[in-house]
């Protein structure tokens, strides 16, 4: 992966959206930002995508591999950190309802204990 990014940043790549965006930009756009982005330079490959004996033609389908691979790999990460987040705060909040059972069973077997050992306890504290 290193590789795409070391090629992306000597060619100094940019990509079309609301202006100029650089490598670095692209971290920060959504996921359906970065599917737009996808389509329009898929469509563009496929428009291009014609065989041609100039070197010059050759160049920019190379670079236009480059900037959809990148794209991809991007998307693919955020999307992944995305599934991690959702998990995450999915754990989140079964662990905060069970530590409420937790304390709703610890008050429940206060209840359950006569005055004595009651009064016990706060002379303990």
């Amino acid at each position: 992966m290193e590789d795409l990014f070391q090629k992306a940043t000597r060619l100094k790549l940019r990509w079309q959206y609301k202006g100029i965006c650089s490598v670095e930009d692209l971290w920060d756009l959504h996921e359906e930002t970065l599917n737009s982005i996808y389509e329009g330079l898929s469509m563009q490959y496929k428009n291009m995508n014609v065989d041609s004996l100039l070197e010059k033609q050759n160049e920019k389908n190379q670079t236009l591999v480059l900037k959809i691979e990148i794209v991809k790999y991007i998307f693919g990460i955020k999307q992944t950190e995305r599934k991690k987040s959702s998990e995450a705060m999915l754990k989140a909040a079964r662990k905060q309802k069970l530590l409420g059972l937790l304390a709703q069973k610890e008050d429940d077997s206060l209840l359950l204990k006569s005055p004595e050992e009651i009064q016990a306890m706060i002379e303990e504290l």
